[in-house]
């Protein structure tokens, strides 16, 4: 079984995601289509890049195209009728901010720190359950698992109750090394943790995986209906999204790669569409 945990090199989708994310983009529009309109023979080009681009920001800027994106994806699984006693609760990394937490010395997350909130809140709605975390991705140093144990540690966890998994650096490696790991028995339930607009995805690889779970959704970034024309803001928009494209695009590839079975899951695996 590989080891992701230390590696200190960008792993090829992390390079791609890179050149794709909207900002950088839009970035790339206006300095090429800058530097091709002082060039006779590009001076076209150069100005459709450039308009583009621009129209693209007033729209981003004016209309609320985050949060229309990152709807459907929050909204692909409500949040569940807890039975009354489960096995054991699976907590997805991706919330830690490891750079920041060893330079400065204190546990920092990057928004989604809610997972890690509502993982101590279901400990103890659930005081028998098993809490698994995983998370790797420690190219700084820490791995989200370190942050996610000191974090817990903070919050009234104890370390004996959670096992930390430290090699994940993907959602795929979430569901493969975990499910490898503790090898769940048949008629076991289990509640997956992770963001609202991830839950699709992360749903979607465990099942592959052979897990059937629980999702329980958190950290929303939108209401769940409703929108008026107009609002968010560039800046809001922006990094709506890039997050919604993120994992849309993480939706067609781990299709593409069989690491799901469906391309969009959905809450009862018989209603998945193709």
């Amino acid at each position: 079984m590989r080891d992701t945990s230390k590696s200190n090199m960008p792993t090829l989708s992390h390079i791609i995601w890179t050149l794709l994310q909207p900002g950088h983009l839009l970035l790339l529009m206006f300095v090429g289509g800058w530097v091709m309109t002082l060039f006779a023979g590009t001076r076209k080009l150069g100005l459709w890049f450039g308009g583009v681009a621009t129209l693209t920001l007033v729209i981003l800027a004016l209309f609320p195209i985050g949060t229309l994106l990152l709807r459907p994806l929050e909204n692909r699984f409500p949040e569940p009728h807890l039975p009354d006693y489960v096995d054991g609760i699976i907590v997805l990394g991706g919330g830690q901010n490891m750079k920041v937490t060893q330079t400065r010395g204190h546990m920092t997350f990057n928004g989604s720190g809610e997972r890690m909130i509502e993982a101590v809140a279901l400990s103890r709605r659930f005081p028998e359950a098993r809490i698994v975390f995983t998370g790797g991705n420690g190219r700084s140093g820490l791995t989200e698992a370190d942050v996610a144990r000191m974090t817990f540690e903070e919050l009234g966890l104890g370390p004996e109750r959670v096992m930390f998994e430290d090699r994940a650096a993907n959602t795929y490696d979430n569901a493969v090394l975990t499910f490898d790991t503790l090898n769940p028995k048949p008629g076991e339930v289990w509640l997956l943790v992770t963001s609202a607009w991830h839950m699709p995805r992360s749903v979607g690889v465990f099942r592959k995986a052979g897990w059937e779970m629980i999702p329980y959704p958190v950290d929303y970034r939108t209401a769940p209906e409703g929108t008026g024309l107009f609002g968010v803001g560039l800046d809001g928009n922006l990094r709506g999204v890039t997050l919604a494209l993120h994992e849309y695009l993480g939706l067609a590839a781990y299709r593409l790669m069989d690491r799901t079975d469906v391309l969009f899951p959905a809450p009862e695996p018989e209603a998945d569409q193709l």
